[in-house]
């Protein structure tokens, strides 16, 4: 049936990410880097010891020091059929946060209107330190909200101009850009320098709070350093990777009562996927 191919294929999309993060892992142990397992990825960890059944994605953070570090040395450690893909190495590139990618199997992903075939992935985000203060942190936090603004505004026409998909208000843009041509005037990559410069303004050693602000849950992902230390051990898919010390810590401020399953029409996979295998590619 459908839905026994579809869970069939999840798997193998599951096992190719476990296999990319046991490299990356790997890597950063060699270099010294800092990484912990971050929102999803934690939480299948912590709840099911690997991925949530549903989950179609890995993700990690890692300390922007470490990261800037890792965009350095990942490319020259990673084997001939993984790549790092990041906007500093090409231009086109639509993301803020890197990704390492298996270049032999490709996922066709429907996003409103837009089917996009990217090679799969891992997520690698970067920490950034936030600054102290009540009046200092609100202002950061407008300023972030206008960078992912024109970010967004940057990327209009990415993934295709059909309304049928789309909220009101992202209708309501998308025809003022027919007028103002905002992703004409903005630099996908240029604002996505942006942000990754600001977000460096204030240095992850000297913060006492970071935030994973390329996450999905932007500010939900804001926490005291603290609860990272050195880091611990957890089981996913039968290995061992480095999470937050203070896990449940971190899970709690995300998550809510995590350990508690959603409903089960919540229970799918959040990307409406098409997976292929292209082995003979390399």
């Amino acid at each position: 049936s459908g839905r026994v191919y579809m869970e069939s294929s999840l798997r193998k999309l599951q096992k190719i990410e476990a296999d990319i993060l046991q490299v990356v892992s790997k890597i950063c142990d060699e270099e010294q880097i800092r990484y912990y397992l971050s929102s999803g990825t934690l939480l299948g960890a912590v709840r099911h010891q690997g991925f949530i059944p549903w989950d179609d994605d890995i993700d990690i953070m890692i300390p922007r020091p470490d990261y800037e570090r890792f965009l350095r040395v990942a490319s020259e450690k990673l084997p001939p059929y993984l790549a790092l893909c990041h906007y500093t190495k090409d231009c086109n590139y639509p993301f803020r946060q890197a990704k390492v990618v298996d270049k032999r199997y490709q996922l066709v992903r429907e996003i409103f209107s837009d089917n996009k075939a990217y090679d799969v992935w891992i997520d690698v985000f970067p920490l950034d330190g936030l600054p102290k203060g009540r009046l200092s942190l609100t202002a950061h936090k407008c300023w972030i909200t206008f960078h992912m603004l024109t970010l967004k505004l940057s990327r209009l026409n990415y993934h295709g101009t059909d309304y049928s998909k789309r909220t009101w208000w992202q209708c309501a843009v998308l025809k003022a850009n027919k007028v103002i041509h905002f992703s004409r005037l903005l630099s996908m990559t240029k604002e996505i320098r942006k942000f990754n410069d600001f977000l460096s303004r204030y240095p992850f050693e000297q913060s006492e709070w970071c935030i994973n602000c390329f996450g999905e849950y932007i500010y939900r992902e804001s926490f005291p350093i603290s609860w990272l230390r050195d880091g611990r051990k957890i089981s996913f898919e039968g290995e061992s990777f480095s999470a937050p010390q203070e896990a449940e810590k971190y899970l709690t401020k995300v998550y809510g009562d995590y350990m508690a399953l959603p409903p089960k029409e919540q229970r799918t996979c959040k990307h409406s996927v098409e997976f292929i295998s292209r082995e003979n590619r390399l």
